[in-house]
Formats: structure tokens, C-alpha cells, sequence
């Protein structure tokens, strides 16, 4: 290079110099937004594309059972151009319509897509018995309420009875059976249950209603000898009076029921007797009532079949002891006002 020797010279060359570097630098400050702008318009072109390109279609199933477990993806049928990176939830526990949203995804363009699941309720009622078959004789009452466990609905709940029913009714169930407890035969008892979804459930049991046989117990008139010391008998049955009464009782710190006294009683001295009033009738030896003395099992009965229903100690002079019931306890009775209402169907001696 020349060296320029000539200040005023070397300052014009410094000059256009200095004029170039701006020109320069203001094209770059001119290109480099330009660039960016063009760079960003391309990016957007081509993020529309995606976008449009990405889709779902959905399987045909719009529904859910209710308290089933939901999971969004299995009524996913196909993802075009993406993939899913969020779906929304279904709470099953409450029936209605739910709008689940589903995001898919491709780099940095995401794209929402909805899908309408209704939680539905199509399980009826779930009915329990206790039997499947009831036995009784004719003229036995029976509810036939009696033999159900539940009615509880996974929605609703528990249902309650109803009796009288409309086509319009929902939430209960009800009996349907022509049970006859006068006549024999075979019956069958059909529960229907409808809840409020309107599901209905059934299930049924039957009922035998048998001919009520007639009792009838052998006894002999020859005046046999007791086994035990019914003096004994009798003053240990006197020292009970005052117990209280209690169901299936049989010892004074339970409290006793008719046979569970006179089963103690006698369990006193070393004999077993019947424990229930269909045992006892069976318990020693048969006599007359004529021949009746203290110390003696007198069963009663209130029944047309002469089915045993009650048991008592003779004590003499015409009384007896039992445990009469829950509000009179152990008490000391005669026999001709308890038979005002039952009847004497048997007298055993142990």
C-alpha cells in the first residue's frame, strides 16, 4: 500500500472509510430483523401445518359404568401426526355427562381435542335372603319380609318395601306371592327390586306350607317311681322364685326360659332332661295326669295340634313353678288359671 504522506489526504481517505462501516452497519441493523421476521413467518407456516395435520378420532363407546374404573386412552381409536401427552378424568361415582379433554402433542405444537363420556348406572339392586327354602305347618304365621337380608343398591343405597307399587315407582322393592299359610302346598315368594335408574333386579325363595300333624304322647297309668328325690326337686325349684326370665336361659346368672329351668333344675341332681319343649315331652317316663305328684314335667300347649309350647315343675296342692315369662320371671302358679289359656299335653317323671 502507498503510503499518504498529505494529512488532508489521509483524513478524506479515513472519511470514506468511516462512511462505508455505516453504510454497512446500517444494512445489517436493516437485514437482521428482516431475517427474523422471515425466520419467525416460516416457523409459523410451518407450526399451521402441524397443527392442522394432527388428529384423533375416537372409539364409539360414550359411556361408563358407574364405580368402574375409567381410563381415557381406551376410547382412543387412532392419533394422527402426535401423540397424546394429557387426558382429562371421570369421577364414577357420580352419574351424569363429562366433557374429558385430551392434548396431543408434535415438538412444540400442541393441539386440544374433547370427547362427551356419560357415567351411566345399568346394575340393578343386589338382593340377599337368608333361605333359599322355608318349611312351616298350616297355621304357622310367616312374614315374608322375615327371610330378606338386603336390598342395597350400588347407587342408591339401601331400598325400602314397598307394598303397593305404580308403573311410575323407583327406588324400592316389593313382594310378589300368593303365599297361603292356611292351605298346603308350595309356594313361591318372587322379591323385585327396581332402583332409581330404573335397573331391575329379582330374585325369589319358596316356601312349603305343610299339614299340621297332630301330637299325640303314650304315657302309662301304673303309678312308677320317681329316680331322683323329688322332695329335693321341689325345694330347689321353690328356692329360684323371683329369677328373672330369659330366652334360652338355663342357670341363674343368665336367667331362665321355661326349659332351661327345669332342665337346671334337674341338672341339680344328676339327670338330663330335654333341653327344648319338643326334648322334655320326652324326657322319663309318661303318666297320666291323674297320677301327677310333685316333682313331675308338666308340658303344656297352646296349640290346636297339641304341640308342646311350654314346661313346668309340679310342686303339689295343685301349683306348679316355671319361668312364666320376661315380665313375670320364676314364678309360682296354679295350674287351673294356666289353663285358662293352654292345655296340659303331657306329665313326665324322671
Amino acid at each position: 500500500m502507498k503510503r499518504i504522506n498529505d494529512p488532508l489526504s489521509c483524513k478524506r481517505v479515513m472519511d470514506n472509510l468511516r462512511k462505508k462501516t455505516r453504510a454497512k452497519n446500517r444494512f445489517i441493523l436493516v437485514m437482521v430483523p428482516f431475517l427474523t421476521l422471515l425466520s419467525t413467518f416460516s416457523n409459523t407456516i410451518n407450526d399451521e401445518k402441524l397443527y392442522n395435520e394432527m388428529s384423533m378420532s375416537f372409539k364409539d363407546s360414550k359411556t361408563i359404568e358407574y364405580g368402574s374404573e375409567f381410563k381415557a386412552l381406551d376410547y382412543v381409536d387412532k392419533v394422527e401426526s402426535g401423540e397424546v401427552i394429557f387426558t382429562g378424568s371421570v369421577d364414577t361415582s357420580k352419574l351424569g355427562n363429562n366433557k374429558v379433554i385430551y392434548v396431543v402433542s408434535n415438538g412444540n405444537v400442541k393441539k386440544e381435542f374433547y370427547k362427551e363420556i356419560e357415567v351411566i348406572d345399568t346394575v340393578g339392586a343386589d338382593i340377599s335372603i337368608k333361605k333359599d327354602d322355608i318349611s312351616i305347618y298350616t297355621g304357622d304365621s310367616y312374614d315374608v319380609l322375615s327371610n330378606i337380608d338386603s336390598v342395597k343398591d350400588q347407587v342408591d343405597g339401601d331400598l325400602s318395601y314397598k307394598k303397593e307399587v305404580t308403573d311410575t315407582d323407583k327406588g324400592y322393592y316389593t313382594i310378589v306371592t300368593d303365599f297361603n299359610n292356611n292351605v298346603a302346598g308350595n309356594y313361591s315368594v318372587n322379591i323385585k327390586a327396581v332402583d332409581n335408574s330404573g335397573n331391575v333386579s329379582e330374585k325369589s325363595y319358596s316356601i312349603s306350607v305343610k299339614d299340621r300333624p297332630v301330637y299325640t304322647y303314650s304315657y302309662t297309668n301304673s303309678n312308677v317311681s320317681a329316680t331322683v328325690d323329688t322332695t329335693s326337686v321341689v325345694s330347689a325349684a321353690y328356692s329360684f322364685l323371683g329369677y328373672r326370665y330369659t330366652y334360652a336361659g338355663a342357670s341363674p346368672e343368665t336367667g331362665f326360659d321355661c326349659t332351661g329351668f327345669v332342665y337346671y333344675i334337674y341338672g341339680l341332681f344328676g339327670k338330663k332332661v330335654g333341653r327344648s319343649s319338643g326334648d322334655i315331652i320326652y324326657s322319663g317316663t309318661g303318666v297320666s295326669i291323674d297320677n301327677m305328684q310333685p316333682g313331675d314335667i308338666i308340658v303344656w300347649s297352646t296349640r290346636a295340634d297339641n304341640g308342646p309350647t311350654h314346661a313346668a315343675l309340679y310342686v303339689g296342692d295343685g301349683m306348679m313353678i316355671h319361668a312364666a315369662n320376661p315380665s313375670q320371671g320364676v314364678i309360682l302358679s296354679s295350674i287351673e288359671g294356666w289353663a285358662r289359656s293352654s292345655h296340659i299335653v303331657a306329665v313326665r317323671r324322671v
